[in-house]
């Protein structure tokens, strides 16, 4: 059974910023494999690693820069020299982003890394506003990409 691990990142108080929080609670409603494990990584940056380390398949979610607020991205790995250096530039308190966070992992710990990586990146409205509440189009979001993590960790949970 693969070792999996969700973690939510994101600031609740800052609105569209803690979209990956607010994504990861709804996760929580799921009726979710028993092996998966679920984390609020709040603003953790490079501290994240300790939770990934040893895991097989860790999913990220977490706000990102766009245009197009509530447009849903799955990145993979592979995606994180190309894709990832614009869409997950560090717009938030995040201490180093998850991009380099990963990256540090790899060259650390190469051997302790997960075999598979996945960020479902979630385009935000305003970055930094001051809010407990996501904005319509970031929110109205909210079901499918719910869905998709949900979809994606029983599919991986099958023998």
């Amino acid at each position: 059974m693969k070792r999996t691990i969700v973690i939510g990142i994101g600031n609740t108080l800052l609105g569209d910023e803690g979209v990956g929080v607010h994504a990861l609670n709804r996760l929580r409603l799921e009726n979710l494999p028993k092996s998966v494990q679920l984390i609020e990584g709040g603003v953790g940056g490079i501290a994240l690693l300790n939770y990934i380390r040893g895991i097989d398949l860790a999913i990220f979610i977490d706000a990102v820069a766009g245009d197009r607020p509530g447009r849903i991205h799955r990145l993979t790995e592979r995606d994180l020299d190309t894709k990832v250096k614009t869409l997950l530039r560090p717009m938030s308190l995040h201490d180093v982003g998850l991009a380099e966070m990963l990256k540090i992992g790899k060259t650390v710990y190469p051997d302790e890394m997960p075999n598979d990586i996945v960020i479902y990146g979630i385009e935000i409205k305003e970055p930094k506003v001051y809010s407990t509440k996501l904005s319509k189009e970031v929110s109205d979001s909210m079901s499918k990409v719910v869905k998709m993590i949900a979809e994606e960790l029983k599919e991986g949970s099958k023998p």
